[in-house]
């Protein structure tokens, strides 16, 4: 997206497009982070910002709640957001253009993604070398990383949130530090959910042997994880599965070019963990 003139006030809306913009130095003039997010480890040095604001609405890949009015507030000469089904919508994309110029961002959901979002960005506001920079930055982490646990290469995954009934729901979201530890998805069930864009993704109770992937990544959100561990069948995928608590799951699942550089390590070390006691 070329922008005719050099974009001076930023709002940034949606975890993957504001991690890109404070990832490449840019100061916007509004940044949507909800005070619950602030309290993970790579977004609270942005504590305090003046332009931190919670109450721009409530942003998912699935749903948006915008606060239209407080974003006009801000005057804004561009609005970044992901490309997010719910923010390319009609009814939000139209509020948003009335707005200012909107610049959807590639998400990071597969390899490559999240690159792609933070050079978008920083074309936009000619920032090419710092988008260079960031990726660079952000690539060699995962690069390090890779080299402490060359088990996990060439290895398989599936990807999982937990579930209250016992059960998991496949997840194609949060593999792009996987795949750059040299992993590859399950050929299976997991390929097939990454391949389509929409379809049910849930695995019963019953059913949990049906992951075979030699790593089972599991997303501990509230009472799922207890649910799944209690569940007799559980037991024909213990010694494969790698826990991840909420900050571990929220950023991998929805986390944007920020969250990767601190995944990387904290990922690393659970596959190690995970690799010691097979």
């Amino acid at each position: 997206m070329k922008i005719d003139s050099q974009p001076e006030r930023i709002v940034a809306l949606g975890l993957p497009a504001v991690e890109a913009t404070l990832g490449l130095g840019i100061r916007p003039v509004a940044a949507g982070i909800s005070e619950k997010l602030l309290d993970r480890p790579y977004l609270e040095q942005f504590k305090g910002e003046d332009y931190v604001d919670s109450d721009l609405g409530t942003i998912t890949s699935a749903s948006a709640d915008l606060n239209y009015e407080k974003i006009a507030q801000y005057d804004p000469d561009l609005i970044v957001v992901p490309d997010w089904d719910a923010l390319a919508e009609s009814a939000v994309s139209e509020k948003l253009s009335g707005i200012s110029t909107v610049l959807y961002a590639t998400t990071p959901y597969q390899e490559g993604g999240w690159e792609s979002g933070v050079q978008e960005i920083a074309a936009a506001v000619n920032e090419e070398r710092s988008g260079d920079e960031l990726i660079d930055r952000v690539s060699s982490a995962i690069s390090d990383s890779a080299e402490g646990i060359p088990e996990a290469n060439g290895k398989t995954y599936n990807v999982a949130v937990a579930n209250d009934d016992g059960g998991v729901t496949l997840s194609p979201t949060g593999q792009y530090v996987l795949r750059g530890f040299g992993m590859t998805p399950e050929a299976g069930l997991q390929a097939e959910v990454d391949s389509r864009v929409s379809g049910n993704n849930d695995i019963s109770a019953e059913q949990l042997g049906s992951l075979t992937a030699d790593y089972v990544f599991l997303f501990e959100f509230q009472d799922g994880g207890a649910a799944v561990k209690s569940n007799p069948f559980y037991s024909s995928i213990q010694n494969r599965v790698v826990w991840f608590d909420n900050d571990l799951s929220g950023s991998m699942n929805n986390g944007g070019v920020l969250a990767q550089e601190w995944l990387t390590g904290e990922v690393a070390e659970k596959i190690a963990e995970s690799s010691s006691v097979r």
